[in-house]
């Protein structure tokens, strides 16, 4: 995903070299792999993919493939701001993307489970909250990179908070999920 470079340097002070990139490559794997888990998520969610889920998946790949260009600019030049305004527009563009594929030919049965166990609630909570955030720090990495790095590092704790129910998808209508 990222063209990481071996540093000139040996020893720890090889590593204090590399450390921006490895930085940059953690969160932006990190970042790939939430957009997958919930892709994989809503393709469970879904009776029959249409082509205007075929259209959203390429459009969410598109900006999928922005990330190692803006992962490498921002291990070159760490505290530059293109390199993070990439990656965090990247993010949010995708997110946004995510989220119209959740509202794209989901099935009755999963939107009747989902509004009886509150996933539509929570998963709106945090789909306005990374979309409002990547919105406004879009903008600040010009201001500094850190805003964007920010951002990516919570877009990265969301993996830990926003849990797909797998026994929910699988729950028939008349059996209480847990």
């Amino acid at each position: 995903m990222l063209d990481l470079k071996v540093p000139h340097a040996e020893g720890l002070a090889g590593l204090r070299e590399a450390m921006p990139a490895l930085l940059v490559h953690a969160l932006t794997f990190f970042v790939v792999g939430m957009a997958w888990v919930f892709h994989m998520y809503l393709f469970a969610l879904k009776d029959a993919i249409g082509d205007r889920m075929i259209r959203l998946i390429m459009l969410a790949l598109f900006f999928t493939t922005m990330l190692p260009f803006g992962a490498r600019i921002a291990a070159e030049h760490p505290f530059g701001s293109l390199g993070a305004f990439l990656l965090t527009f990247s993010v949010l563009a995708n997110t946004i993307t995510i989220w119209i594929m959740a509202q794209t030919d989901m099935s009755e049965r999963i939107k009747a489970l989902w509004l009886r166990h509150g996933l539509d609630k929570r998963f709106k909570r945090h789909t306005s909250l990374t979309v409002g955030l990547g919105a406004a720090c879009a903008p600040l990495c010009f201001v500094s990179a850190w805003f964007g790095y920010g951002y990516l590092l919570l877009a990265c704790l969301q993996i830990l908070v926003t849990r797909p129910r797998a026994d929910i998808i699988r729950a028939e209508p008349g059996e209480a999920a847990v």
